[in-house]
């Protein structure tokens, strides 16, 4: 169960709900810039194989940087919405079963070296002969908007709280003993 929406529908109280409903949004911005990443390394490159790509920083740094930030904040970097989502999710859970947050926790480690590794083969080390044009204006302009609305949601989660609460409330009233 190291999946924080999971964890959050285990509690199965309104802190640890809402933060699996925060954390499913932020997700979904979250994983349309990593297939909006992932499409652009296919399309320039023919292939989808973590063997062909290394050294794509240097022939493509803006894509670099801004699959950094997104990687990131897929991971739960504090300032994104994925951070206060599985933060909420945590600490819901947390007062339910301890053994669940510390499976999550450890979840959420292995994600970070699986995605940091994944970053690292293709983005650094010996560059491969291979023509990679960088992203343009308008590749840099969607993911720049996808962060921003990850970062908003960082910042100023409320509104999605808001539009579940009433929802979530009528959920956890039917369990008794919460």
């Amino acid at each position: 169960m190291t999946n924080p929406a999971k964890a959050g529908r285990f509690a199965w109280n309104e802190l640890a709900l809402q933060g699996a409903v925060l954390q499913m949004v932020a997700h979904g911005i979250s994983i349309a810039a990593l297939f909006v990443i992932a499409g652009r390394l296919e399309q320039r490159l023919g292939a989808r194989e973590l063997a062909r790509m290394s050294g794509l920083w240097a022939q493509a740094p803006r894509l670099g940087a801004l699959g950094l930030i997104v990687l990131v904040a897929t991971l739960g970097m504090p300032g994104f919405g994925n951070f206060v989502a599985e933060f909420m999710v945590l600490l819901g859970a947390y007062r339910v079963d301890v053994v669940v947050v510390v499976m999550a926790g450890a979840g959420l480690v292995l994600a970070a070296l699986y995605s940091l590794s994944l970053m690292q083969r293709a983005f650094q080390g010996p560059a491969l002969d291979v023509a990679f044009a960088d992203i343009g204006v308008a590749e840099s302009g969607l993911l720049l908007a996808l962060i921003g609305g990850l970062i908003y949601l960082g910042v100023h989660p409320q509104p999605v709280f808001d539009l579940w609460a009433p929802t979530l409330a009528e959920l956890t009233a039917r369990v008794p003993g919460l």
